[in-house]
């Protein structure tokens, strides 16, 4: 039995939690959710709890938390909790002392207050967090211009130490990345499990349509969108069509940007679209373009391009490196610029036999990113979770 435990939210958290949910009851798990949203209602067929979010209410609730926790797990009686929030910190011991637990690290914000791990010009930082971070995210541009928000943020990934230190939990994460992030951060190795994310099969067939680029994400400026139409006005009069579905707060400033560009009549911005209306999206496009100018976690982004046998361009670094293969299911670019991405784009759009290879190449990598495959390296970390637990209790 299992306590999936998540803050759920539009977007690639969201999507992993749900798919893991459903992997996992038709696997035969009787799966209970305890959860942060706003709403009594979870999208699952399962018995659910309403937990009090300490994001928007005061400490106080921490002790709320436990209580509505404590009464999740006399009521389900799981196995096993596996947490995909950050709320759980005040209380590990708690939980620890009634179940199994394991706990899926999805951003670096675990271990870096600035929450990417990059400086300026998006180099990576390998620095471990500490009291020096609190300088460093000015000088060096890997944090904010207010102080006052550094310290919080600062405050926010030091809270987590007792997660780093507590033997009774074990950690999952999706990427390379991400694992040697907590490795810098002195997190024991024997306690990580590499994890890399799925997606779950293409739904519709193949409706390419000659010349249509897909960004799937949020229309945020850390997710390069901006680079993207930059990178799209550079194709000249060549053929082709930008559908940037996703919601975010760039949505206004891209639309005025493409006017500018001459290219407005070019670019699709249909605001967040639900699972259906991306199948479609994926199903239409030609190939993706993944422009995020940051190192991601993982992105989910390139597991559901293969899935589609989509070609993918993107730039390198962080968790991409995953799933980009360049030269057999994508196009890694090493500059993070608009003439290099644009030059990407380019080769793709004028060769179709080059389009043809990698879409091949991403069909005949999917495999790798299987739901199945995940589900084994979940069930195999949830395994070495009961074990490394009841070790912990028969030496109490």
């Amino acid at each position: 039995m299992l306590v999936d435990y998540p803050y759920l939210f539009n977007g690639g958290v969201s999507r992993v939690v749900l798919d893991t949910c459903r992997g996992l009851q038709r696997r035969g798990y009787e799966i209970g959710m305890a959860h942060h949203m706003p709403g009594d209602r979870v999208e699952l067929d399962c018995p659910s709890w309403k937990l009090p979010d300490l994001s928007t209410r005061g400490p106080e609730t921490e002790a709320d938390l436990a209580v509505a926790l404590d009464k999740a797990l006399e009521e389900f009686r799981p196995e096993l909790l596996q947490s995909h929030t950050k709320q759980a910190n005040g209380i590990l011991d708690r939980i620890v002392e009634r179940t199994a637990m394991c706990q899926f690290l999805h951003d670096q914000s675990y271990f870096c207050g600035g929450g990417h791990r990059m400086l300026r010009g998006y180099r990576p930082c390998h620095r471990a967090h500490g009291p020096l971070c609190l300088v460093y995210n000015y000088l060096l541009g890997c944090g904010g211009k207010r102080p006052s928000n550094n310290w919080e943020w600062w405050k926010a990934a030091e809270s987590f130490t007792p997660m780093k230190r507590h033997p009774g939990i074990r950690l999952q994460v999706a990427s390379r990345l991400m694992r040697e992030g907590l490795l810098e951060n002195g997190y024991p190795v024997d306690r990580i499990d590499l994890i890399p994310l799925s997606s779950e099969p293409a739904t519709l067939s193949d409706r390419s349509e000659p010349g249509r680029i897909l960004v799937p994400g949020r229309l945020a400026r850390e997710k390069g969108v901006h680079l993207a139409l930059e990178a799209v006005a550079r194709l000249g009069g060549r053929r082709w069509t930008l559908s940037m579905p996703g919601p975010g707060p760039e949505r206004a400033a891209l639309l005025h940007r493409a006017a500018e560009l001459g290219i407005a009549d070019r670019v699709e911005l249909p605001g967040e679209l639900g699972a259906e209306a991306m199948e479609l999206e994926y199903a239409r496009c030609d190939f993706v373009v993944f422009p995020v100018l940051r190192h991601e976690p993982f992105g989910l982004v390139g597991t559901e391009a293969l899935a589609h046998g989509k070609p993918v361009v993107a730039f390198g670094g962080g968790g991409v490196e995953e799933w980009l293969f360049d030269g057999e299911s994508g196009l890694r670019v090493p500059e993070r610029t608009p003439e290099a991405l644009s030059g990407a784009v380019q080769r793709l759009l004028e060769d179709r036999a080059l389009r043809d290879r990698l879409a091949a190449g991403a069909q005949r990598h999917y495999p790798k990113f299987h739901p199945d495959r995940y589900l084994d390296r979940l069930e195999e970390s949830y395994g070495k979770t009961l074990a490394g637990w009841k070790r912990g209790r028969a030496g109490t």
